[in-house]
């Protein structure tokens, strides 16, 4: 997939949320821009095809910021959904236990959870 003469790439950059790589799109013809993930816009372009609306560019090793083509696979959104809920094990951020963690879950507990938002309101 070759990028034409009248698309300038700009960035890449970090995202608002500092979690992932964007790329600018500007087009000098339509005067208009396009912004899209790093890992998509590799991963199109070592494919010479588009991702389509039904694929993710998963990171294998977890880490968003490591957008090396051996890192990146294409999949489904479903698969991807499915792999990004899977269960690991963490340790709790208030009472330091190990316990099996879903994607986004910082405590082992709801009770762990209010006594650690208690003792931050209280100091």
């Amino acid at each position: 997939m070759n990028i034409p003469e009248h698309i300038n790439i700009l960035g890449p950059y970090l995202d608002k949320k500092q979690d992932r790589m964007i790329i600018t799109l500007y087009n000098t013809r339509t005067k208009k821009n396009k912004t899209m993930t790093l890992p998509r816009f590799l991963m199109q372009h070592h494919l010479g095809r588009a991702i389509t609306e039904n694929e993710e560019v998963h990171h294998i090793d977890g880490n968003p910021l490591n957008n090396q083509l051996s890192n990146l696979q294409v999949m489904k959104k479903t698969s991807h959904a499915c792999m990004q809920h899977t269960i690991r094990v963490d340790i709790c951020g208030h009472c330091r236990q190990e316990y099996h963690a879903r994607a986004g879950q910082k405590f082992c507990t709801i009770k762990c959870r209010s006594a650690y938002h208690w003792i931050r309101r209280a100091s």
